[in-house]
């Protein structure tokens, strides 16, 4: 049975995110976590912005209309990657995200093949 869920949090504009100080490693995950963050290449589209603000706040994102850029080259004050890892089936995984406040199927096909639709 599907089920929906749904939280009350308070959302702001997606351009005045700021990134969160960066906690020092606390231990040997968090420090190859942090040693083997990848860099993100976005030939078209919006770039990476803050999800998360510091006083708990979300993005609300873009609508989507407009542009399928929607005019976000990236905020001045940089972005945020988010990342969990752990151990499974006896190797480490981490997976690393970024927030796009709008992506599309153009976008998302530029960005992974090269190609202009």
């Amino acid at each position: 049975m599907p089920m929906l869920v749904t939280s009350i949090m308070a959302k702001s504009n997606h351009s005045f995110g700021r990134n969160l100080r960066r906690k020092q490693p606390s231990d040997t995950s968090h420090q190859r976590t942090l040693r083997y963050k990848p860099s993100l290449y976005v030939p078209y589209g919006c770039h990476p912005y803050p999800a998360v603000q510091a006083d708990g706040s979300v993005s609300a994102g873009l609508k989507g209309s407009g542009p399928d850029g929607g005019e976000c080259g990236g905020s001045a004050l940089g972005s945020q990657v988010y990342y969990r890892s752990d151990w499974y089936r006896n190797k480490w995984a981490i997976m690393y995200a970024w927030y796009l406040p709008k992506a599309g199927p153009h976008s998302i096909n530029s960005a992974t093949s090269g190609k202009q639709q």
